[in-house]
């Protein structure tokens, strides 16, 4: 989201990601640029919240979550994405 100051993107931006992925993102704008969450944006800026364990559409790609065992202090996911016949999967570090 800091690009958008020297960026010359105008198509919409979706961010996709695990319920409360907007307001950890809003919170974090303001930690480290205050103001920022309400600046003027030349492009739309779409959040999609994904359900654990349930393929949700995102634009092209079709998204699930997979809830992981990780003590970050955050919940943590796996991903599966898929698009057409292709799929990639991360974990990042589970037990």
């Amino acid at each position: 989201m800091d690009a958008q100051y020297v960026s010359p993107r105008r198509k919409p931006l979706i961010v996709a990601g695990p319920p409360g992925l907007e307001t950890r993102i809003l919170a974090a704008m303001e930690v480290l640029f205050p103001g920022s969450s309400r600046t003027h944006r030349e492009f739309a800026l779409e959040f999609v919240e994904l359900p654990d364990e349930t393929a949700t559409t995102v634009d092209s790609l079709v998204v699930t979550l997979y809830s992981v065992v990780h003590s970050s202090g955050a919940p943590s996911y796996a991903l599966r994405i898929a698009l057409e016949d292709k799929i990639l999967a991360y974990s990042g570090d589970t037990e």
